[in-house]
């Protein structure tokens, strides 16, 4: 598929490798994810959100994501599939231009809230 060679320039420069850091509030958990995503960073992922049906809001912090693959659109619909109320429960919060359009082209943004910078701005 096309969307494996998708990059972003949102951070040039920086170390292509993943870091993920993980904040829990009392029924609030924020999984914030640096750098990019590969296929062999999945299974990091998923670990992380092997307890969200615990939590009422988690979200995906994509602000300094440069890059996610197939797999992490997987890893996507598949909490939609396992965790109960994920559509509410998740949010993704501000991706880059190119990652939110390959968000849409996949229709995720049809299962995920998805809040940007920007529409905070607006408020």
């Amino acid at each position: 598929m096309v969307f494996a060679f998708l990059l972003s320039s949102r951070h040039p420069g920086k170390e292509a490798n993943m870091e993920i850091s993980v904040k829990t509030e009392p029924g609030r958990k924020t999984v914030k994810i640096t750098g990019s995503v590969n296929t062999l960073d999945v299974p990091k992922l998923k670990q992380a959100f092997s307890d969200a049906e615990r939590f009422s809001r988690v979200t995906l912090d994509l602000t300094e994501t440069d890059f996610i693959c197939t797999g992490f659109i997987n890893l996507l619909v598949q909490l939609n599939n396992s965790v109960p109320g994920a559509n509410q429960r998740i949010q993704l919060y501000n991706p880059s231009s190119l990652i939110l359009e390959l968000l849409a082209i996949t229709h995720i943004t049809g299962i995920y809230k998805i809040e940007t910078f920007q529409n905070e701005l607006e408020e």
